[in-house]
């Protein structure tokens, strides 16, 4: 859920697999121009690090949020109080179309309101209730201002950003206490970059923030999902790892507390451990 994807970019062609299923806007024009730039860049992420995902575009904001293409991150991240009535309705329906219309897993959500949504809660409360996975930026405001809604709601994977080291990133909210504070990679991520904000054929940008540790979060719960399918196809679970409570079993396995913040990393993860290890945990955060 962004401002759409620039369809034409280069990096989107040549490959065997569909890129995209579908993409639908719900302010009108077209969903698959996209000139603001943070839509393309997030879809860019998770289609550069995913292989067996089937992606659904879900244009909810456009150029006249994004004046100051530099400044995106922060003004996607983070809308006036209380959120302006066309947003907060926009994401809503786009939310309750993707649990009932187009039936996904996950729902990536790279932005944030200072106050809570009735509407929006409602709908993320469906959506969990019938095992999707939803992700959603933590804020860009350090520890100035707390984590934004829909991040701070629970059961609602709340994503910090970290360098590539796991060092946490200055702009992340302060950590809860008793909480997980999942963070990923998200310090200058080079994705892809609309071509008519570069005034060329497509290109590459880096950004850094939560919105785009976001889709690094949910790449790295469908690799998981992916591979403990591959690894034990014929296994039951008492705990599904393609719901909210398995993926988060499984951020817990991986997670590794670096200034309070627990840290995520597939490389990390899977250079520490043992193949035979990692199964059997998982087969202990699944199945007790």
């Amino acid at each position: 859920m962004d401002s759409g994807i620039d369809s034409t970019h280069p990096d989107f062609k040549g490959e065997d697999r569909i890129k995209w299923k579908e993409a639908k806007t719900w302010i009108g024009g077209d969903p698959n121009v996209d000139t603001c730039g943070h839509g393309t860049h997030v879809a860019g992420i998770i289609l550069e690090l995913t292989k067996s995902v089937d992606l659904y575009i879900g244009k909810i904001t456009e150029t006249r949020m994004c004046k100051d293409k530099e400044q995106i991150a922060k003004v996607m991240r983070r809308q006036p109080s209380p959120p302006t009535p066309w947003l907060a309705l926009t994401t809503t329906k786009a939310i309750n179309h993707a649990r009932t219309q187009w039936g996904v897993d996950m729902i990536s959500l790279s932005f944030g309101f200072n106050e809570p949504v009735t509407g929006i809660l409602k709908e993320i409360d469906d959506c969990i209730n019938a095992g999707i996975i939803v992700f959603a930026a933590a804020s860009n405001d350090g520890g100035n201002l707390s984590r934004t809604y829909p991040a701070r709601w629970d059961r609602v994977f709340c994503i910090h950003s970290a360098t590539g080291e796991g060092n946490k990133a200055s702009f992340n909210p302060s950590p809860i206490d008793k909480e997980y504070n999942f963070s990923v990679v998200g310090d200058c991520i080079n994705s892809t970059w609309p071509s008519n904000s570069l005034n060329k054929a497509g290109g590459k940008k880096y950004m850094s923030g939560t919105s785009f540790a976001t889709p690094v979060a949910v790449s790295i719960a469908a690799f998981m999902i992916a591979y403990i399918q591959k690894k034990k196809p014929d296994q039951i679970w008492k705990i599904n790892p393609k719901s909210p409570k398995g993926v988060k079993a499984i951020f817990q396995l991986m997670a590794d507390e670096r200034d309070k913040y627990d840290w995520i990393s597939p490389q990390r993860y899977f250079k520490a451990y043992r193949e035979a290890k990692i199964l059997a945990d998982i087969d202990h955060a699944l199945n007790g």
